[in-house]
């Protein structure tokens, strides 16, 4: 009889997860304000980020393309903070930002967002107020830090009057540097390129989100949540399913794969072994590459070397015409040009020259590799040096030492 208990058909895999997901969406309210906070403060941020680029942008374009190109130029403009009390004046980088500064606030009436052009080295007259504890040490970790691009300062994050503060360094351009330098109501004559002048503050203040509060929806909303996570799980084993088919079949083709690498394998070892045996040959082997001018060796094993007293420098990139002498048969030269021509074998004998002058019999067999017929993309040739005593050298030279070919000698 036990052995006939079944567990209760409502206890699957997929409803304790629905059931765990619907308390989750239960817990909901609890974290909301949380999250609601952690977003003002998000958005406190990328608005300060924003406003904090676009100042730096409009006055780096000012500095760049209206200041410097107006003094490069010899123009009859005036540079000064007093711009509005000068006939052809126009406002140094300093007081455009500040301006804008005014600007920025005037567009927001409740104040809730702030800019500010700060210096620790105002202009005299200019009446500066005092720097606050963050400012200073912003200005002072910019000094210390080059690579420091930002200092920010968050209060009360979650609860109360929120506030996000963002300072950026206003670093010395080579126009503000010949214009601070030269001002008569500069506090300092000494300004380089790249030193740190003051920073471009940015304050966002009590950005809480509307209707934060009101919940009214929220039970409508976690309902609609619930039926779409039973949907989701009905998708979701479909889904499973179909995976499950498809993890099977990545199996069979790695399976597949690892067969063709198999193969290759055992095809790279047939190779090796095809070389090593080329290589021990006691034939002289050569390959010429029929593709590149003058039909250049691009191969010869032990064997040719020994046989023709040249080393590899002296044999690779050359036509293998120079292992012909005085004593090489002319017709036989031809003959090997012509199988060549056709793209055909060839076999012939004839006299050759090792490095140290002295001729052999070589006899020499020829055959096309690879490419089309008629036109191939490489000329293997053998190379056997022959004694036979009925085969003399020509009138005037010794007997018996004659040297190799190499393919193709044409």
């Amino acid at each position: 009889m036990l052995s006939r208990i079944r567990r209760p058909t409502w206890f699957t895999t997929a409803n304790l997860v629905l059931g765990l997901f619907l308390l989750c969406l239960l817990l909901l309210p609890v974290v909301l304000l949380g999250t609601l906070s952690r977003m003002d403060q998000s958005q406190m941020e990328l608005q300060a980020k924003e406003i904090s680029i676009l100042v730096t942008d409009i006055r780096r374009y000012y500095s760049d393309n209206v200041v410097q190109r107006i003094q490069e130029s010899d123009g009859k403009a005036v540079l000064t903070d007093r711009y509005r009390e000068i006939h052809g004046g126009i406002p140094i980088p300093a007081t455009l930002s500040i301006e804008l500064g005014q600007l920025f606030e005037q567009a927001h009436d409740d104040g809730r967002i702030q800019y500010r052009f700060i210096s620790d080295y105002p202009f005299r007259g200019r009446g500066a107020r005092p720097l606050d504890r963050f400012e200073l040490e912003a200005i002072k970790q910019f000094r210390s830090n080059p690579s420091l691009q930002q200092f920010t300062q968050v209060r009360n994050p979650f609860f109360g009057d929120d506030s996000y503060r963002l300072a950026t360094p206003v670093l010395m351009r080579k126009a503000c540097v010949t214009c601070h330098n030269a001002h008569p109501d500069s506090p300092k004559r000494d300004w380089k390129v790249g030193d740190v002048r003051g920073i471009q503050e940015i304050t966002i203040k009590d950005l809480h989100t509307e209707g934060g509060d009101d919940f009214a929806y929220l039970g409508l909303y976690l309902a609609l949540v619930g039926l779409t996570a039973t949907g989701a799980i009905h998708l979701f084993r479909r889904q499973s399913a179909r995976l499950q088919r498809s993890n099977g079949q990545l199996l069979e083709a790695r399976h597949r794969e690892e067969a063709i690498q198999q193969r290759l394998r055992g095809k790279v070892e047939e190779l090796s072994l095809l070389a090593s045996v080329v290589g021990s040959s006691t034939v002289g082997v050569t390959i010429a590459d029929m593709d590149r001018p003058d039909t250049p060796l691009i191969y010869a094993n032990q064997a040719f070397y020994d046989l023709t007293g040249f080393d590899e420098a002296e044999t690779l990139g050359r036509n293998c015409r120079f292992l012909r002498g005085p004593l090489t048969d002319p017709d036989t030269s031809a003959a090997i040009r012509r199988a060549i021509a056709k793209g055909e074998p060839c076999t012939v004998e004839l006299i050759n020259y090792r490095r140290d002058g002295t001729p052999f019999w070589n006899r020499l067999n020829l055959y096309p590799v690879g490419g089309s017929p008629g036109r191939p993309k490489f000329y293997v040739g053998n190379q056997t040096r022959i004694t036979d005593p009925s085969m003399p050298m020509q009138a005037g030279t010794p007997q018996g030492e004659p040297p190799p070919a190499s393919a193709p000698q044409g």
